[in-house]
């Protein structure tokens, strides 16, 4: 299975990505959480996901542990 990558747009917003290996790795999969639960919620709409994710990252700690 391959490792998730998240948009790089999205790690830009978020700079917890350039924390330890660790950190980001859990923060990714934070990411991922977030992308998948929305994208269930929205039937994959392109876009729609991408910048709800930034927006919760931007004004909360939702990935912060």
């Amino acid at each position: 299975m391959v490792p998730f990558q998240p948009d790089q747009d999205v790690v830009d917003t978020y700079p917890t990505y350039r924390l330890s290996e660790k950190d980001r790795g859990i923060t990714a999969q934070c990411v991922e959480k977030l992308l998948n639960g929305c994208n269930k919620l929205w039937g994959g709409i392109v876009g729609t996901c991408k910048e709800a994710v930034r927006a919760t990252l931007q004004s909360s700690t939702a990935c912060d542990f």
